[in-house]
This record gives C-alpha cells, sequence and structure tokens, in this order.
C-alpha cells in the first residue's frame, strides 16, 4: 500500500468512525470571514457580459455591472472604446468617495450628490472599495474592465 492509498482509507474510516460534527464546519467558516475584519465582499448581482456570453454578434460596447452587500449597493456601466473604458458608478446607501483599484494604481473617486462617480481607466483587472459607516469597507471581487 502507498502513501496515496493508506491515506485514502484513512480518511474513510475517520469520517466513518469520528466525523467532523456540523458546528465545527459553521464556526470554521465564520471563522474565515474575520480574516479581514475591515472588509466585506459586496455580492455580484448583475454582469451583462455573462448574460450576452451566448449570443453571436459584435462584441457589446457597453456593459453592466451591480453588486451588493447590505444596505450598500454598486452600479457600473463600462463603456468601451480601443484601449480605454470609462466607468460610471451609482453608489447607493453611503456617501463620501469611492476607491477603484487597478492593481498597481489606485484612484479615489468622489461620490457626488446623486451618488454617482466617472473616471476612465485602461484595460485591464479592476475592484471598487467604498467606505462604508463604521468603518467597514465594502470591496468587490476583481474583474475585467
Amino acid at each position: 500500500m502507498n502513501d496515496e492509498e493508506m491515506m485514502s482509507t484513512l480518511r474513510r474510516l475517520y469520517a466513518r468512525l469520528d466525523p467532523v460534527p456540523p458546528n465545527v464546519v459553521h464556526d470554521a467558516s465564520r471563522a474565515l470571514e474575520t480574516r479581514r475584519l475591515d472588509e466585506q465582499l459586496a455580492e455580484l448581482l448583475l454582469d451583462t457580459a455573462e448574460e450576452f456570453a451566448q449570443v453571436r454578434g459584435d462584441q457589446e460596447q457597453v456593459r453592466l455591472l451591480s453588486f451588493q452587500r447590505g444596505e450598500v449597493s454598486l452600479e457600473v456601466q463600462l463603456e468601451y472604446q480601443d484601449d480605454l473604458v470609462t466607468v460610471r458608478g451609482l453608489v447607493e446607501g453611503l456617501s463620501g468617495t469611492a476607491e477603484l483599484d487597478l492593481g498597481e494604481e489606485r484612484r479615489r473617486l468622489p461620490i457626488d450628490t446623486d451618488g454617482m462617480f466617472t473616471a476612465e481607466v485602461p484595460r485591464g483587472a479592476a475592484r471598487f472599495r467604498l467606505a462604508a459607516p463604521g468603518g467597514v469597507a465594502v470591496i468587490t471581487q476583481w474583474v475585467l474592465v
């Protein structure tokens, strides 16, 4: 019996004789949420690039993204022109400044009284960060813009 077979046998044996209690799995997943107490990940609710991925024809020139975390929502419109992307955002649930993380560069974008911000950026990976009340930041996952 090699090491791989022995480990597989031991896993099956322990899973049957001494399974991990459900509360331990639950507590472990909750502990992972505390890795960055100052950040909460917003859920991606809509990405029109995924909806149109199955449609034949010209590549869309406008893409819409929608994120939500609790009372904070972020709607983003991406308009493509060659190697540049015009980013228009609408924030609901807070005011102040949005931060656009482009990897090696971070841009602070003031949110106006209507909850809007605008930027022009090169194509590439980006994520948004919004400072929510209580010092907690709402961040988005990385997306290709």
